[in-house]
């Protein structure tokens, strides 16, 4: 079956559906998650070799050593202005991503298929700028064990709560998110 057909299939489900196909299941962590993500970003570096890319990085749990996670690579493309968004949504299918249609901003997805995840699940957002708090979050979590173990805790907890509800699960932590970021900012 074609991206296109998956991207169809997924797109008319309901989210009772989706989060039932597509579960909160927590993983260890890999020391592969970041030869993955660098494999990946230089795949997507070179394949939009005509945009702006000012960086690439890698966020989210699987940035975080040590933690148990979601075995899904997120990553930041951050681009110039000005970029031709239907240019960039062909090469990334090419790519086997799909464009997720998220609010307020351009993301990309791969791995999802019409009978679940498929192969190494990977997340793109597609930002401007250059200061991005996901990036702070993460290292602040990778110089502070003991408030990555309360990520951990809280994560492991959310997600036997919230298996089949992603939006639920993710909302769940906003607290903790701010708590850090209030100390990362002083």
């Amino acid at each position: 079956m074609s991206i296109a057909n998956d991207k169809e299939h997924i797109k008319n489900l309901t989210n009772q559906e989706r989060f039932k196909l597509f579960p909160i299941i927590l993983k260890d962590y890999d020391k592969a998650y970041e030869t993955r993500f660098e494999c990946e970003a230089d795949l997507i570096k070179t394949s939009l070799k005509d945009f702006e890319i000012t960086a690439i990085h890698h966020i989210g749990s699987t940035a975080i050593k040590g933690i148990k996670s979601k075995p899904t690579i997120d990553m930041i493309l951050a681009v110039k202005q000005g970029f031709d968004a239907l240019k960039m949504e062909q090469i990334m299918e090419a790519l086997g991503y799909m464009n997720c249609h998220a609010k307020n901003e351009l993301m990309f997805v791969k791995g999802y298929t019409k009978d679940g995840f498929k192969g190494q699940v990977f997340h793109v957002h597609v930002r401007f700028g250059n200061d991005f708090d996901e990036v702070k979050f993460k290292n602040h979590l990778n110089q502070n064990k003991t408030d990555a173990l309360r990520y951990e805790k809280l994560k492991i907890e959310l997600s036997k709560i919230h298996e089949f509800d992603r939006d639920e699960y993710t909302h769940a932590k906003t607290d903790f998110i701010l708590e850090i970021m209030k100390k990362i900012k002083g």
